[in-house]
């Protein structure tokens, strides 16, 4: 397994906190909801002040990055 990271992320207008996972191919998401998405389905990436923004499957995707866990 990759790296993992708390967050929160917000999904249309869904929003919970959980972890984010680092995979080799892909960002996986669990909360209150999940997802996992491929690197390549990824368009206007954008990370500043720790946010991650992202477009994916016609969805805006956010995620609000706070703490690391090795």
């Amino acid at each position: 397994m990759g790296r993992e990271v708390t967050t929160r992320a917000h999904l249309g207008l869904d929003s919970s906190k959980g972890k984010a996972h680092l995979e080799s191919t892909s960002l996986r998401f669990s909360g209150d909801f999940r997802f996992n998405v491929p690197f390549d389905q990824m368009t206007n990436v954008k990370a500043n002040d720790g946010v991650l923004s992202f477009q994916a499957r016609s969805e805006e995707h956010t995620s609000e990055l706070q703490s690391h866990h090795d």
